[in-house]
Formats: structure tokens, sequence, C-alpha cells
């Protein structure tokens, strides 16, 4: 009697290879993408603070519909933190919702002048964070207190449009002698956000759609930090034929998309900074008040060791990709640095050149433009050495009329 594999039918054997054949292939292809995330996690394993931020970030993937929120400033959503660590409540507002209680040091009443001296300071996370308290510290020290008041109007994700907009609903109360602008990490990755728009839009109009549908097997069909690699991704590669849907934020930066590019379009024009920087300037001098620009602070890539370096590229790959690396952020804020000090000059406007002035590794900056409590010591330092000569000619003039 013979056993039940030698009676078995040859095309029942042939099933049973290919049941066996796709089982493995759906093993393997598990195993790929196990491997993929793993990887992908790995970065952030050496680093639990940007493991931590990774979490709790939750505007990542981007899709084109809140995107668009940036069109509207009043609309755009705010994040305003109360505590840290363990106690830390977060509450997503907009910036419509702002009101003087949100700013530090705005006076109760703005008619009523503590000071001889009004300072406002105008930016986002990177203003809020601190450097302006420490610059009125050191007026203090050299001027004698009270004569110079710093009003701290940053907020957290703001950027040169919502900038513009919150300009325009307190500074004509402040009426302050000085406004201090220091944007540059959250415009560039609005530059970032605006060329992803443009490009989807650019593929819309070439599929003959209305909508991002059609245009990219992007679940988000706007932009993903992470692609799903399994073994067809990797058969593609490796024949070297293209992704059949939209790449990573990284991918396309790194692959020469350039942010600054404008088509002309209502859409790109609508995200220009430099544009809003133009109207700030002008609103700062319809209340009376001197504008005084800065560039932007970033580390001292080139100076870095592997590790350092290494830390400030995962920064941008898992919480900022519009920004591609640190060697395509580097570049696109040394451009934007180039325009702010041309613009700078074409206006007659004062510069304050922190990106060329605020220079170092860890020991100044948390990661890729929020500082150490250092950095912001230094940063404090370099603005109230450039206003200096301007204060006191605003308290031996203007203000001592006052």
């Amino acid at each position: 009697m013979h056993g039940p594999s030698a009676q078995s039918p040859r095309h029942l054997r042939g099933i049973r290879i290919a049941f066996f054949a796709v089982i493995g292939l759906v093993l393997a292809e598990l195993l790929v993408r196990l491997v993929t995330l793993v990887a992908f996690y790995v970065p952030l394993m050496r680093h639990p603070e940007l493991l931590e931020r990774f979490q709790r970030n939750g505007q990542l993937p981007l899709d084109a519909e809140s995107a668009r929120a940036i069109l509207v400033p009043e609309h755009f959503p705010w994040m305003s933190v109360q505590g840290t660590g363990p106690s830390m409540v977060v509450t997503w507002k907009t910036f419509g919702d702002i009101g003087p209680a949100d700013f530090k040091g705005y006076p109760a009443d703005p008619d009523a002048r503590s000071a001889l001296v009004r300072i406002a300071f105008v930016g986002g996370s990177t203003t809020l964070e601190g450097y302006p308290e420490e610059a009125g510290r050191l007026f203090d020290q050299a001027l004698g207190p009270g004569r110079v008041q710093i009003v701290n109007l940053g907020q957290n994700g703001s950027m040169s449009l919502t900038d513009e907009y919150l300009m325009g609903k307190f500074l004509p109360a402040l009426k302050p002698d000085l406004t201090v602008f220091y944007e540059g990490f959250n415009d560039l990755e609005a530059y970032g956000i605006r060329s992803m728009l443009v490009a989807n839009e650019a593929a819309r109009r070439a599929a003959g759609t209305t909508s991002d549908a059609g245009t990219t097997d992007d679940p988000t069909g706007f932009c993903r930090i992470q692609r799903s690699t399994g073994l067809l991704d990797l058969l593609r590669k490796a024949v070297g034929l293209p992704s059949p849907g939209l790449p990573s934020c990284r991918e396309r930066f790194t692959a020469g998309l350039d942010p600054f590019a404008c088509d002309g379009s209502d859409l790109c024009q609508s995200l220009d900074p430099f544009a809003a920087y133009r109207r700030m300037i002008g609103l700062a001098r319809s209340v009376g008040s001197i504008p005084v620009l800065s560039t932007f602070a970033a580390p001292d890539y080139g100076n870095l060791g592997s590790g350092d370096l290494e830390y400030f590229d995962d920064e941008i790959l898992y919480l900022w990709p519009f920004l591609g690396n640190v060697s395509t952020y580097s570049a696109m804020l040394g451009r934007n640095n180039r325009v702010i000090r041309e613009l700078a000059a074409e206006t007659g406007t004062p510069l304050v050149d922190v990106g060329q002035e605020l220079v170092g590794g860890r020991e100044v900056f948390k990661d890729n433009c929020h500082r150490t409590t250092e950095g912001v010591r230094r940063h404090g330092r370099i603005v109230f050495d450039a206003l200096l000569p301007m204060v006191r000619s605003l308290l031996d003039g203007p203000a001592a009329a006052r």
C-alpha cells in the first residue's frame, strides 16, 4: 500500500507548490516591509528626543487640503503650549484666535507707556523662546531699568504671512518705536509646501483632473515622509523603473526641486514670504515704527562632527521633510538670507545679521532652528549690540520729548 504522497495526483502537487509559493511571497513581503519599518525607526531610537517629538507631531504626513490653510493666515493652526515635560498641555487654536494674553510682555494698556522706548519682536517659536527678553535684560543693565519695554509677539508656527496678519492686528495699538523681524525656518517650510502644491496642480492640469486623485498613489494625495517599500518596489529600483506615485518630500527636494521657483500663479504668489516682508516693512513704518530685518541662524554644518551632523539631518528627515536634508536646507537658507540682506539694502531697512554672527553646533542649537539657553543668550546679545545705537538715538530724540 502506497503512502498519501505517492498516490497524490500531479495537479494536487502543483496546487501545494503554488500555495506554499504564495505563502512564501507573502512572508517575504511582510519581512521586507518589517525591515523597512525597523530601518525607518532606527535613527529615532538613537535620538529619544526626536522620537518623542515625532510621535506627538500630528501634522505629518500633510495633505493638500490642510496645506492650503496657509493661504488664509487667520485660519492657520497655532499650537499653544503650557508647561513642559509630562505636565505639558497643548491646545490647538488658529491665528485668528490669538489675543493680547497670548503674547509675552503685551501691555495691559498699550497707550500707557511704561518705558521711553518700546520694541516689538515679531517671529515664530524662535522668537517666542526668549531672545527678546535677553536683549531687554541687557538694555536694563546698560541704560537702567524701565527705559526700554520689550513686547514679544512671537508665536509657535508663525511665518512671514502670519506675522503680517498679527502685525496688522496688534501693531497699530502698540505703536512700537522699533519692530524687529526674525523669521526663516518656517518660511522655508512654506516654500516647500508651496512648491508641492504648485507641482501637484501642474500634474492635475497635465492629467486633466480637478483633484489629487489619479495623480499619485500616495494616500495623502500630497506628500509622505516614508515610502512603503515592498518586494515590487525593490525590483522596480533594481531595474531602474520610475516610481508610479509621488516620491517622498526628501526625494523630491534632494532631486533638485526648487522651492523658490514661482510659476506666476495666484497660488504661488500668495505664498511669497518676501512680498510679505515688504508689506510688513510698510506696515511698521505706517505706525511710526522703525522696522529691523534679521537673517536667520542655523548650525554650522560644515564644521560639525559626524554624530551632530547626523542628528540635525535626522531631525529634518522625520519632522521637516519639506526641507530635504541639511545640505538642501543649508543651501535654501543661504539663498534666503542673501535675499533678506538685499531687501534691507534696497528698502533702507536696518539689518541684524544673526545668520552670520550666531554660529556653533549643539552647544548653541537644540535642533536646526531652536537654540539652547546659551544660544538664546548669544542671540539676545547680538540683537542688543545692533539695536543699542538706535535706542540711544531714540532716548535722546523722540522718546525724550514724551
